[in-house]
This record gives C-alpha cells, sequence and structure tokens, in this order.
C-alpha cells in the first residue's frame, strides 16, 4: 500500500498542476494584451464595433445601457456604457487617497495616452466646466474615436476626494 500511496499523490499534483495551467489559460484569454499601447490599440479598434469584444455581464443602470469590460485599462472597475445617441463608450476610474496621488496619476495618464497614440493626435489640456478638475482630450482626425483623461475633485463627507476618469469613445 506504500507503493500505491505515492503515485496516487503524484496523480494528484498533476490534476492540480493542470488544474492551476487551465486558470492562467483562462486569465490570458481574458487579457489578450498586457502593455498599455496594446490595450489603447486595442479599444480603440473595439470601439469601431461598439466594443462588442470587450462587453461582458451587462449591470442594471437606470438611464443608461451599461456592461462590465472584459479587462481594466486602469483601476479595477472598468465599463462600457451607452452615451446620447446610442454612442459607447469604454471607462474607468481610479479613486485616490488625496490629490496630490490624483495629479500624478493622472499626469501618467495623459504622459502614457500620449506616447502610446504618437505625433499624429493631438492633446488639448482644459479646465473642466462643472468643477476645478482638469480634462485632456486626444484626439485625431481620422479617427472617430476620442480619448480623454479627467481630474475630478468631490466632496464626500465634508472632506475633498479625488478622482481620475478615464474615457475612450465617443464621436468629435
Amino acid at each position: 500500500m506504500t507503493k500505491v500511496y505515492p503515485l496516487a499523490l503524484i496523480g494528484a499534483y498533476s490534476l492540480l498542476a493542470g488544474c492551476v495551467n487551465q486558470t492562467t489559460v483562462s486569465q490570458q484569454q481574458l487579457k489578450p494584451v498586457s502593455s498599455p499601447c496594446n490595450k489603447i490599440d486595442l479599444l480603440i479598434q473595439s470601439s469601431h464595433q461598439n466594443f462588442e469584444s470587450m462587453k461582458t455581464a451587462q449591470v442594471k443602470a437606470k438611464s443608461t445601457q451599461t456592461w462590465k469590460a472584459k479587462y481594466n485599462l486602469v483601476g479595477d472597475n472598468c465599463q462600457i456604457f451607452t452615451l446620447g445617441k446610442n454612442e459607447l463608450t469604454y471607462s474607468c476610474r481610479v479613486d485616490a487617497v488625496d490629490k496630490e496621488q490624483a495629479i500624478t496619476l493622472y499626469d501618467n495618464a495623459k504622459t502614457i495616452t500620449a506616447k502610446c497614440l504618437g505625433d499624429s493626435w493631438n492633446a488639448l489640456e482644459e479646465d473642466r466646466v462643472n468643477d476645478n478638475g482638469k480634462k485632456t482630450l486626444f484626439t485625431h482626425n481620422d479617427e472617430k474615436t476620442n480619448i480623454s483623461a479627467h481630474l475630478v475633485p468631490s466632496k464626500v463627507a465634508f472632506k475633498e476626494q479625488w478622482t481620475v476618469y478615464y474615457y475612450i469613445g465617443g464621436s468629435k
């Protein structure tokens, strides 16, 4: 019986290794690319087909149709939602612990996006209309998809909170 036990143990380890490998393969299928530039490019291309390849489960929402996204460009809760004339937008958000961290996240989003898109895209940074935040809009003459990063302040329980939003989609 002592000879059977090691064989059973080896079999169990092999089965466990197979399960771990299947999980890894499954995760790779959900996240087909890992570099930010590849993700941005994939999202721009997906926007031309209403993000069909990026949608997962539909989320209940009152005024829009909303889906969870297959992967997150930033943060951990990216979504795709309808906006206006049935246009779809990919959206991510990251809550910062303070204003300084939010500014760093926002500046990084601008820098990485500009680097990934290249010189053929235009970047315009301006103050947001309804708050004291900032917005950078990336546009391209031959591309219908816009990309933007937003630095947004809000008041929560007598405290200022900062959030960075990242959007891909919408038309000019």
